[in-house]
C-alpha cells in the first residue's frame, strides 16, 4: 500500500512548485488535479498547425526575486520580453496603467510625471463614492476618480465577470492597489507595465515547464 507525506491539490504553477520543493526535501508527494491537464490557467498546447496556443489566455513570467529566477531556470529557458500595455479607449490606444502619458493623450494636457498624483487627487475630489468602500467602483473611484473609472475599469468588470460592477464586493479587487504604486513610481513604469528585473516568455511551452517541475518527482530522492 502506497502512502504519502504530502498532498498537493492542483497542478498549476503554485502546486507544481510546492510539490517539487517538498519532493526535493525528501517527502513522498501526491499531486491531484481535477482537469485533464497540468499547468492550471497557464496551460498551453499545440494546435493542429503546430502553433502553441494558451488555453486560458497568454501569460508572461516576471519576478524581482533572484532565488525564484534561478529556480525556474532549472526547468526551462526564457527569452527577453518587454510587456507594454495599451488600452483601447474611445477609438484610440492609450497607455495604461494610468500615468502622465495617459492623462496627456486623453485630455490634451501636458502635465509632468510629478503632477500625476495631484491630478488624480483632484479627479477624486470631484467624484462621488462611498468613503468606506462597498463595491469595486468605490475602490477605484476613491483612487483615480469617476472619469478614469468609466474609461478603463467599468466595462472591464463586465467583460471579465459578466455581471455589473455594483455586484462586485470590494474585497475581490485588492489588486487595484497597484494604481497607488504606479502613482508614486510612475517614472519607472512609463509605458512599460512591469518593473520587475526579469520579465520573460518561456521558450518551452508552460505545460512542458510544469511537467518539468512534477514529472520526475517519483524519481526524486
Amino acid at each position: 500500500m502506497k502512502y504519502f507525506e504530502a498532498l498537493v491539490v492542483g497542478a498549476g504553477l503554485a502546486g507544481s512548485t510546492a510539490a517539487r520543493i517538498l519532493a526535493e526535501q525528501g517527502r513522498k508527494v501526491l499531486v491531484v488535479e481535477k482537469h485533464r491537464h497540468i499547468a492550471g490557467h497557464c496551460h498551453d498546447a499545440r494546435n493542429e498547425a503546430g502553433i502553441t496556443i494558451h488555453t486560458y489566455g497568454p501569460h508572461i513570467f516576471h519576478t524581482n526575486n533572484k532565488t525564484v529566477w534561478d529556480f525556474v531556470h532549472r526547468f526551462t529557458e526564457f527569452r527577453y520580453f518587454q510587456h507594454r500595455v495599451l488600452s483601447y479607449v474611445d477609438g484610440r490606444f492609450i497607455p495604461f496603467p494610468i500615468q502622465a502619458d495617459t492623462i496627456n493623450e486623453l485630455f490634451g494636457t501636458s502635465i509632468a510625471t510629478q503632477e500625476v498624483s495631484d491630478f488624480l487627487a483632484e479627479e477624486v475630489r470631484q467624484s462621488k463614492f462611498q468613503t468606506l468602500p462597498a463595491t469595486f467602483r468605490d475602490v477605484v473611484v476613491s483612487q483615480v476618480g469617476e472619469r478614469f473609472y468609466s474609461l478603463f475599469f467599468e466595462n472591464y468588470t463586465w467583460i471579465r465577470h459578466c455581471f455589473p460592477q455594483k455586484l462586485l464586493r470590494e474585497f475581490r479587487y485588492g489588486q487595484i492597489e497597484m494604481v497607488a504604486i504606479f502613482r508614486t513610481d510612475i517614472r519607472a513604469y512609463r509605458r512599460t507595465a512591469t518593473r520587475q528585473w526579469w520579465t520573460k516568455c518561456s521558450i518551452t511551452p508552460i505545460s512542458a515547464f510544469s511537467w518539468g517541475l512534477i514529472g520526475s518527482i517519483s524519481r526524486t530522492k
